[in-house]
């Protein structure tokens, strides 16, 4: 159904980019390593000089001078008309330095071409929208897979609440999580829809999605392909012996699968011959600047999991530079529908489906706890829950769709009751979280709500009323479309 990838495509994207307007520059985690990384790469500059501070690299002075304007990092006081301007030329190209030197460079060739066509501080928020495009394709195509199953009304609520307010906040940046997010659920559910819906004629299209997908999805971030291999292998769970061999005789699928190999191999490979995971770390600052630096890997495994409140917080909404918390209304809001949906599957599913919403969990739980206790001891504990995000996406969607046939046999009341419910409260909790973000910049975490609109120190481009007003209306545009859609009967891609 390509008319739900192009408006749900459409409406991802205009809340992804009003997010990368009200996100002041370099207010995103990490974004001037990033921004510098991105700049340099359509330079044809793919390494340079290692150096203590991150890998030297050319670009125009607008980007290099981000990392000079982060003032309102870790002050949630501090609005953003502190933020100094770009001094000199900005397009005058000058060295910089970014900790985000010898990563995979796919992102960056993907986001970073704007700086091309810019020579001010513009090329920033290109970039960003470049990004929130891309995320927000790779959300709409699971979308638009979930539309052609029989029982899409619950997948679709779990989709709804696999994007919480940091996913579009970051699809909003130039981070590589963002697409890592969202390409990983795309391949997730292409592999979904290719085990569990038996249309011979979808099974190319979603087998090209898939490879795409996981091709993206595995060169984002050095932990990437780790995930890819959860999303790939996991849905395999709910096949049986003739499904599986009828999927191993198809040339679509092969393809797929050995696109997705290879593309993790390949990303594996530059992990380990650049050493990007661990090559930023100085000894001589991170034993004094980050947590349990040289502590071990058990306590790293034990911390992880005492910490997995907090890594859920973050996954919901912790922005900036984990500086600016969502309202709590937003914290419970999907600490329910989270809840509901893992806790009702682990209870009410049959035994091959429990046990594939349990390996999502456990994954889920495990795998960040064992990656942080391999790098404590090198790297102290550096974890934020935005890495883990990928994870939460596959569990969400997983379980909604086991318990999809369950959903559906409720009253139709009920279930009414429940689609109608969900999407109303995801599009005020995530409106109102937009405007608590763009109130913390214009006027301080604790500043007069009224100055929002009436006396900001610092305003969007645009300005905090039209922002707000159109972020309002998208986010109803967007439940009002997910709530039709789960309303009515599934149609057919063209395969």
């Amino acid at each position: 159904m390509l008319a739900t990838f192009f408006v749900s495509w459409v409406l991802l994207s205009g809340l992804s980019v009003l997010w990368s307007l009200a996100t002041p520059i370099a207010a995103a985690p990490d974004e001037p390593a990033h921004m510098v990384k991105a700049a340099s790469i359509a330079l044809g500059e793919y390494s340079g000089a290692f150096g203590r501070d991150g890998t030297k690299v050319d670009v125009p002075e607008y980007v290099a001078w981000t990392h000079a304007q982060t003032c309102t990092a870790n002050n949630e006081d501090a609005t953003a008309d502190c933020i100094p301007g770009v001094p000199g030329d900005p397009d005058a190209i000058v060295e910089s330095a970014t900790t985000a030197g010898l990563y995979n460079p796919l992102y960056y060739l993907l986001v970073g071409w704007p700086t091309l066509l810019s020579g001010d501080s513009s090329g920033v928020y290109a970039m960003r929208i470049v990004s929130a495009v891309i995320a927000a394709g790779f959300l709409a195509l699971a979308a638009m897979m979930i539309s052609t199953w029989r029982h899409r009304a619950l997948p679709l609520i779990a989709l709804g609440v696999t994007i919480t307010p940091m996913v579009l906040f970051l699809s909003g940046t130039v981070n590589p999580n963002s697409v890592e997010i969202a390409a990983t659920l795309a391949a997730f559910t292409a592999i979904l829809s290719v085990v569990i819906q038996a249309d011979p004629r979808l099974l190319t299209s979603r087998s090209a999605i898939a490879a795409v997908a996981g091709l993206v999805a595995a060169n984002m971030r050095g932990l990437s392909p780790l995930w890819v291999a959860v999303a790939v292998l996991a849905p395999l769970l709910l096949a049986d012996r003739d499904r599986l061999r009828m999927l191993i005789r198809s040339t679509a699928v092969r393809i797929a699968a050995g696109v997705i190999a290879a593309s993790a191999i390949f990303a594996v490979i530059w992990v380990l011959t650049s050493n990007s995971l661990a090559a930023h770390v100085d000894p001589a600052t991170t034993a004094t600047e980050v947590p349990y630096f040289g502590a071990s890997p058990v306590t790293g495994f034990f911390l992880m999991l005492a910490q997995l409140g907090n890594q859920m917080r973050e996954m919901v909404g912790v922005f900036g530079w984990l500086d600016t918390a969502a309202p709590t209304e937003v914290y419970i809001l999907w600490t329910l529908l989270i809840g509901g949906l893992v806790i009702s599957s682990l209870l009410l599913l049959k035994t091959r489906q429990r046990l594939f919403v349990a390996v999502l969990a456990g994954s889920f739980v495990i795998l960040p706890a064992l990656a942080q206790a391999a790098f404590i001891r090198g790297g102290g504990f550096i974890w934020q829950g935005r890495y883990a995000l990928p994870l939460l996406a596959i569990l969400l969607i997983g379980a909604g769709t086991v318990l999809a046939k369950r959903f559906d046999s409720l009253p139709p009341d009920i279930a009414r009751t429940l689609i109608l419910g969900t999407g109303v409260a995801w599009a005020a909790a995530q409106s109102y979280a937009f405007a608590s973000v763009l109130h913390r910049y214009a006027v301080g975490a604790h500043g007069p709500w009224p100055e929002l609109f009436l006396a900001p120190r610092w305003a969007p481009p645009g300005g905090a009323i039209l922002l707000v007003a159109v972020f309002l209306a998208l986010g109803i545009a967007t439940s009002w479309a997910a709530i039709r859609l789960a309303a009515t009967r599934p149609t057919r891609l063209r395969g």
